[in-house]
């Protein structure tokens, strides 16, 4: 039998309720990471900041590794999404104002 991936989703919220739970425990994870660092941050930690249970943790996430790849995914969207509309914004400008604009939306 392979190993499982720790790294996927496991349910995909549907209702309104449970994308509300499993953002709290996004901005939770978010957050631990921040303060404790990832070997220090727990599956039970998440659920105590989120509030919710930690059964409600697996039932989205496989694990810490799934919350955190989530949280490279949410990242990623935002930054391609935000250099999309830098080079819509600036369609036609010559290059070195467009290597301008990219470059401050990086800061």
């Amino acid at each position: 039998m392979p190993p499982r991936d720790r790294t996927k989703r496991r349910v995909i919220p549907r209702q309104r309720r449970a994308h509300v739970s499993a953002e709290a425990i996004l901005v939770a994870a978010e957050q631990l990471l921040h303060e404790v660092g990832f070997s220090r941050m727990t599956t039970n930690r998440i659920a105590k900041r989120a509030g919710v249970n930690v059964s409600l943790v697996y039932r989205y996430f496989a694990g810490k590794e799934a919350i955190v790849a989530a949280l490279i995914e949410r990242v990623t969207q935002a930054t391609r999404e935000s250099f999309e509309a830098t080079l819509r914004a600036h369609s036609g400008s010559p290059t070195p104002v467009l290597i301008r604009a990219l470059v401050a939306r990086c800061w």
